[in-house]
């Protein structure tokens, strides 16, 4: 099962700087404020930004949300030191760069900017550069990545009982074979029986 996401909508969302529509959203993919992987990992492969690059103007609008997203989370930390326009514009470029790698959806970099804008990357003090972004950034895939462990594990292991049950309810040639040959057996046994009662008088 996937999750259907109006992409189109969320773009407009991001453009518009609603927070509160944004934080309504990522809350379908939390629970008791965790994020719950297997719905991240559930959004449809087309609506993933490998695949959204490749629309028209793909590349400028997802890379623009992604841009526009991170420089409000930084604002939102009151850093001494801000990060400039240029290097937020430059982790924005590998974001989208590194998304290819494990096919990241624009919802993994919300819900992760998220997460460290509420102090759930650990406290950040003072200043936030680009290795320290990555950095962070790489603890959040890392989750998502043993989550995805833990799903095609647990697929795995539902497969195989599905797959022992099935063949449990097989019906065996050879089983059926044996069984004719016993009723036939038991067949000619009670007919030599009854020959031999008949002989008897």
């Amino acid at each position: 099962m996937t999750t259907q996401v109006s992409n189109k909508r969320l773009l407009t969302v991001l453009e518009e700087g609603n927070r509160l529509e944004i934080a309504a959203y990522l809350g379908k993919f939390k629970e008791f404020n965790i994020i719950q992987f297997d719905r991240v990992l559930s959004i449809s492969q087309s609506e993933r930004i490998p695949n959204l690059i490749k629309q028209d103007n793909g590349y400028f609008k997802i890379g623009g949300a992604i841009t526009a997203s991170i420089k409000s989370a930084l604002e939102m930390m009151n850093l001494r030191s801000q990060v400039t326009e240029d290097q937020i514009v430059e982790i924005a470029a590998q974001v989208i760069e590194e998304s290819k790698e494990d096919n990241l959806a624009l919802e993994d970099v919300l819900l992760f900017l998220n997460n460290l804008i509420t102090g759930k990357c650990g406290t950040i003090y003072s200043r936030m550069d680009i290795p320290t972004f990555f950095e962070l950034f790489e603890v959040y895939r890392q989750e998502r990545y043993e989550a995805f462990q833990k799903i095609k594990e647990e697929q795995h292991a539902q497969n195989k009982v599905i797959g022992a049950m099935e063949r449990t309810n097989e019906v065996n040639p050879i089983d059926i074979a044996m069984s004719n040959v016993m009723g036939r057996m038991s067949d000619l046994k009670e007919q030599l029986k009854r020959e031999k009662d008949a002989n008897s008088f």
